[in-house]
C-alpha cells in the first residue's frame, strides 16, 4: 500500500461549512500509443469546516463533527449571529479527535464557563474505533464542575438519549476520594451538618464537589451498621427538605467503622445543583425553505434558553415597551451587556436590531408548554440535570 499525502486550499469566500467533493481517478496509459485511459474512479464526500477561534468575548460555543447536517449548522449561525447578534465560536470535534483546544490546550469547553455550550449529539465515525457519541469523550467530572459553576449546556439532536442518561448521572454525582476540601462540613451529627449546610454562601457553589461527613453512634437496638444505614436514609431526607434546589447523596463511610467502639459515620456528597441548566433535544434539525437558514420554533427555544438567566433576564428588561414589529434595537437589548454584542460586516451601527420572533421566545416562559403541544409534539425533549426521571434516580441513590 502506497500512502500519498495532498495539500488542498478552499477558496477564501466558500462558506463554512458547506459541501465539497473531491474526484479520485487512477489512471494508465498504453505503453505504445500513451493514451491515458481510466481504470478506477472514486467520489469522495467532504465537509469544508470553518476554522475554530476563541472571541474575546464569548457567549456561545457550538461542538459539531463531521456527520453534523450542514443545513443545522448554518441555521444556528444564522440565528445567533445575525438574528441574536452575539457572539459564536464553532468547534469540529472530528477535527481534533477530542475537545483538547489548539488555544489553550486544555478542554475547550473551559474557554466558555458559565456561557453557553450546544453539541450536537449525533454520533460520528471515530477513525477506525466505530461510531462515537460526542459525550463519550468528555470527562463526567470537569463537565459537572461546568455546570455547577454556572455553565449551561444543550446537547442538540441526541440520538442516542438512553446513554446520554447513564452519562449525565455521571456528571451529576461524579465520582471522587471522598478527600475533605476547604468547604467541606464535618460535625457530631446530620443535624449540625444540615444547619451549616444551609449557611453556606452560594457562591462556594461553583467551586469543586464537596464532600460531608458526621459521626454515628449506635443505638440501642440493631447493629452499628443498620444504625450508619438508617442515619444515611434520614439525613437525605433532611437534605431534601431542606435544601431541595441542590443535590445530596449520602452513603456509610467505611473507614469511619468502627463496632468495637459501637461507631460508624456518614458522607454527604454534594452534586451538580438542580438549578444548573444541562439539556438535551431530540429529533433531528428539519431543513429550511430553499433559499433560507430558518431554523424550527422548537430548537430555536432550546438554544436561547441556553443563555444564563441573568443574561435573559437584563434583555427583558431592556425590551419591555421598546420593541417593535420588526424587532428591538441591539443598542437596546445589550445595554449592560455590551461585551456580547456582535456586530456584523458592514453593518449599519445604530441600525441592526433583534428580530420579534427572537425576542419573544427569549422572554415567554409559557413559549416551552406551547411548543410540546404543537404539531411536533413527537419531538421528545429531556432537561438532564433538572428533569423528573433524574430527581427519580437521585431520590434512589439517597
Amino acid at each position: 500500500m502506497v500512502t500519498i499525502d495532498q495539500d488542498f486550499s478552499v477558496n477564501e469566500s466558500t462558506l463554512e461549512f458547506s459541501e465539497g467533493y473531491l474526484t479520485l481517478e487512477l489512471m494508465l496509459s498504453d505503453p505504445i500509443t500513451r493514451k491515458m485511459r481510466s481504470v478506477q474512479k472514486h467520489q469522495m464526500h467532504m465537509q469544508i469546516s470553518g476554522v475554530y477561534s476563541l472571541s474575546p468575548n464569548p457567549c456561545y460555543l457550538l461542538v459539531v463533527n463531521a456527520k453534523t447536517p450542514n443545513h443545522a449548522i448554518h441555521q444556528i449561525i444564522s440565528l445567533i449571529r445575525h438574528r441574536l447578534h452575539t457572539h459564536l465560536d464553532i468547534f469540529n470535534l472530528s477535527l481534533t479527535g477530542s475537545y483538547e483546544s489548539p488555544v489553550t490546550n486544555e478542554n475547550v469547553l473551559r474557554s466558555y464557563a458559565g456561557k453557553s455550550v450546544i453539541i450536537f449529539g449525533n454520533n460520528f465515525p471515530y477513525f477506525n474505533q466505530g461510531d462515537k457519541d460526542p459525550w463519550s469523550l468528555l470527562d463526567p467530572w470537569h463537565t459537572g464542575l461546568l455546570a455547577k459553576g454556572g455553565t449551561n449546556i444543550l446537547f442538540a439532536a441526541v440520538s442516542n438519549l438512553e446513554g446520554l442518561k447513564l452519562w449525565a448521572g455521571n456528571a451529576t454525582f461524579p465520582a471522587h476520594d471522598f478527600t475533605a476540601g476547604a468547604h467541606s462540613v464535618n460535625d457530631e451529627n446530620a443535624n449540625m451538618v444540615v444547619t451549616k449546610l444551609r449557611k453556606t454562601d452560594s457562591k462556594t457553589l461553583t467551586s469543586n464537589m464537596v464532600v460531608h461527613r458526621f459521626a454515628v453512634k449506635k443505638g440501642m437496638f440493631g447493629t452499628i451498621q443498620s444504625t450508619v444505614d438508617s442515619a444515611a436514609n434520614s439525613a437525605a431526607k433532611k437534605l431534601n427538605k431542606s435544601l431541595p434546589l441542590r443535590r445530596f447523596i449520602t452513603v456509610p463511610d467505611v473507614e469511619a467503622l468502627k463496632e468495637a467502639e459501637k461507631m460508624g459515620g456518614v458522607i454527604v456528597c454534594e452534586g451538580v445543583p438542580k438549578t444548573s441548566k444541562m439539556m438535551a433535544s431530540v429529533g433531528f434539525f428539519p431543513p429550511s425553505a430553499p433559499g433560507t437558514k430558518t431554523i424550527s420554533d422548537y430548537d430555536m427555544y432550546f438554544i436561547i434558553s441556553c443563555l444564563p438567566f441573568a443574561v435573559k433576564a437584563r434583555m427583558f428588561w431592556n425590551m419591555i415597551g421598546k420593541s417593535d414589529a420588526t424587532g428591538v434595537a441591539c443598542h437596546t437589548i445589550y445595554s449592560g451587556l455590551e461585551s456580547l454584542y456582535y456586530a456584523l460586516p458592514n453593518e449599519v451601527p445604530g441600525q441592526a436590531k433583534v428580530d420579534d420572533r427572537v425576542g419573544i421566545i427569549s422572554t415567554r416562559e409559557d413559549f416551552f408548554t406551547k411548543l410540546t403541544y404543537n404539531s411536533r409534539s413527537c419531538k421528545l425533549f429531556a432537561y438532564l440535570c433538572n428533569s423528573k426521571f433524574l430527581r427519580r434516580s437521585t431520590a434512589l441513590q439517597l
